[in-house]
């Protein structure tokens, strides 16, 4: 067991490393060049065709909206579901360990050079998890996010899915912020994250991404 909470630490800690210094890449290019924002204003002067026309952009934009929280990222072997905000890039990365070689595979959306989602899973030794106890593995995982950035922890809290126990909490490093959940199914770990330069994601886009993560068959 404490080999496995070992790996669990090591893992976690070059994970968050790899995705801080690729956003950190990222970031600095892209303030090599001008972002242009150009702004739409619309004068409606009440009358009848641009408030048609009004009503019938609103509706579309309701209709995109509701059409893209329905839509969810499948993956079979994962046995997850999640709404991303983009089409995700899949990884794989093994490590060896006393109970053997262990993979993790990620699924990763940059949204932008300062903002990125994740949802990872990898598989323990069954005999391993059975010596244990939930509260172990995942307090593991969580030790191994935080201590591997010497990061603070804003909020934390015990939380289930399906009445698989999990973990639910915030942490900064530096301008970092970090939003995650891990759950433990069986053997497996769950690992979604939220990771963004300057400040939290907003509450909407919290719910929608990590509110959307369900667990099948």
């Amino acid at each position: 067991m404490e080999n496995l909470v070992k790996w669990i630490i090591i893992f976690c800690k070059n994970k968050i490393i790899y995705l801080c210094k690729t956003n950190l890449k990222h970031f600095y290019m892209k303030l090599l060049s001008f972002l242009v924002i150009t702004a739409l204003f619309i004068s409606c002067g009440g009358s009848k065709t641009n408030i048609d026309a009004l009503k019938k952009l609103d509706s579309l934009s309701k209709n995109l909206k509701n059409s893209s929280s329905i839509a969810k990222y499948t993956s079979e072997d994962g046995k997850f579901k999640i709404a991303f905000p983009g089409t995700p890039t899949l990884a794989s990365d093994t490590v060896s360990t006393d109970a053997g070689i262990i993979e993790m595979k990620s699924f990763t959306y940059e949204k932008s050079a300062t903002e990125e989602y994740m949802v990872a899973y990898s598989d323990y030794p069954s005999e391993i998890v059975k010596k244990s106890d939930p509260e172990t593995i995942l307090k593991g995982a969580k030790q191994g996010v935080i201590s591997s950035q010497n990061a603070t922890i804003e909020k934390e809290e015990k939380i289930t899915l399906d009445e698989n126990p999990g973990y639910y909490f915030t942490a900064v490093k530096d301008s970092y912020h970090m939003c995650y959940k891990i759950f433990l199914r069986q053997n497996r770990l769950y690992q979604i994250l939220m990771l963004r330069d300057g400040a939290y994601p907003s509450k909407e886009a919290m719910d929608a991404f990590m509110g959307s993560f369900e667990l099948v068959k």
